[in-house]
């Protein structure tokens, strides 16, 4: 009898793993390298990622994942990533190892093109013992066996501000271990097994709270359409430190979700999956829960430089003149301590907006903590870039000058300054009102 079952077991795997689209997790939004290999860099930091799920809970030889991913951002273009995953299933063991490489195209301010691919090998096998194995029975002989079979899928996700649509193929290569003329051929799938992925994020910024809310939606189709499902999720971000959300799978039902992040270094995140509504226990509840180390230099992305960089990146850097000598008493940035520098506005035409400010007496009333805030208009790693736009606003008739991120070395142009962070928050509303100068941020420094 237990052979029986056995037997029936491999007879349905063969059926499912041939079109098999990769583990199913609850948790797109932590982590979507996972899902994708063009979402990797996301964050641009690296990221050590880890990952546990288990399904069914107290059912023996239910479900169990456990896996590994690492991205590292090696330029502002390209990501390194690897991602090790180890799945059981029953009798089924398998293993799998990838290595991806990501590469992003800037299409504007915060607009990007990612494409990503990956590739690797992996290991199928049936945890049997010697009796089980002791059978002629050719179909658990070839399956028994410690299979090896290339593995790789490919990846495209479009990002624009807060939005990000993907694409993925989640198996480029054909291989079926219990298929002895399919397994082990290296032969390309029919790219049937896609996945489709979109969210968005909404700051709400008239709480006194920092509240964002992201909503996302997936849609796996299988090639035999057996395994399709669409999944949808809204998350809740708190400070960017708490998050809760809620999600519905339509295979696998509802799901909770809460995670935390740890001095921006340390983040952890929980799903709780209720039993399907037809399930008399609730012992059918599974569990998944991801934690992420973030580690090195945050990387500007290449998507970063303002609007007007794409109207003179391309002009080559001409003769760029040495800053002048600053004068005593001024801090490193070359203004006074405390004080709005601003130069006074001259006339706007329609076609060209100016955001300019009237001269201040009178400087603005310190802080205690020390801090600067600088309304920034680009970022550049390169000081070149940083110091072409610096010439083409002074030509529009604008005061731009260059603050050094000691974090990360990269060059903010900025156009405004105060050590009042009220009157920065004033000054970045009405920025935002204006088209060249809409996507101007604030950054801040001892």
């Amino acid at each position: 009898m237990k052979r029986l079952l056995i037997f029936l077991f491999v007879i349905i795997s063969a059926s499912l793993k041939a079109q098999s689209s990769g583990p199913v997790y609850r948790q797109f939004f932590y982590n979507p390298y996972t899902f994708n290999p063009a979402y990797a860099g996301l964050n641009n930091r690296s990221e050590l990622g880890l990952i546990y799920r288990k399904q069914w809970v107290n059912f023996q030889d239910a479900p169990t994942t456990a896996g590994l991913s690492l991205q590292i951002p090696a330029s502002d273009r390209v990501v390194i990533g690897f991602n090790i995953l180890s799945d059981k299933e029953v009798l089924m063991k398998n293993s799998s190892f990838m290595t991806s490489f990501t590469y992003v195209v800037p299409l504007g301010f915060q607009e990007s093109l990612r494409f990503g691919i990956s590739g690797g090998i992996g290991m199928n096998g049936l945890n049997l013992t010697a009796e089980e194995m002791n059978t002629n029975d050719p179909v658990i002989i070839n399956a028994a066996g410690n299979n090896y079979y290339i593995n790789g899928n490919f990846g495209a996700v479009y990002t624009y501000r807060r939005l990000k649509v993907g694409f993925a193929l989640t198996e480029l290569f054909d291989s079926n271990p219990f298929n002895p003329d399919r397994f082990n051929r290296f032969n390309f799938s029919n790219l049937r097994n896609r996945l489709y992925s979109a969210s968005y994020r909404f700051e709400l910024e008239s709480f006194q709270t920092p509240i964002a809310i992201e909503p996302y939606f997936l849609y796996r189709e299988s090639e035999d359409g057996l395994q399709d499902y669409w999944e949808a999720a809204t998350l809740v971000h708190f400070k960017e430190t708490f998050w809760t959300g809620l999600g519905y799978n339509r295979n696998n039902g509802l799901a909770l979700f809460a995670g935390l992040n740890l001095k921006e270094k340390f983040s952890f995140s929980y799903s709780y999956e209720f039993p399907p509504f037809k399930a008399v226990t609730f012992s059918a509840s599974s569990h998944e829960l991801q934690m992420n180390i973030r580690f090195g230099r945050e990387r500007t992305p290449a998507s970063k430089p303002s609007i007007l960089l794409q109207r003179y990146k391309k002009k080559k850097p001409q003769n760029l003149s040495r800053p002048p000598k600053k004068p005593a008493g001024r801090n490193h940035f070359g203004r006074a301590p405390g004080r709005i520098v601003e130069r006074e506005s001259k006339p706007v035409t329609e076609r060209e907006p100016q955001i300019l400010q009237e001269e201040v007496s009178k400087p603005a009333e310190p802080v205690p903590s020390g801090r600067n805030y600088y309304l920034v208009v680009g970022s550049f790693q390169e000081k070149a870039h940083a110091d072409n736009m610096v010439q083409q606003l002074k030509k529009e008739g604008h005061a731009p000058d260059i603050a050094v991120n000691p974090e990360n070395h990269y060059y903010h142009v900025y156009l405004f300054s105060t050590s009042d962070p009220e009157l920065a928050k004033k000054q970045l509303a009405e920025y935002k009102q204006s088209g060249p100068f809409a996507e101007a941020w604030i950054f801040s420094a001892d």
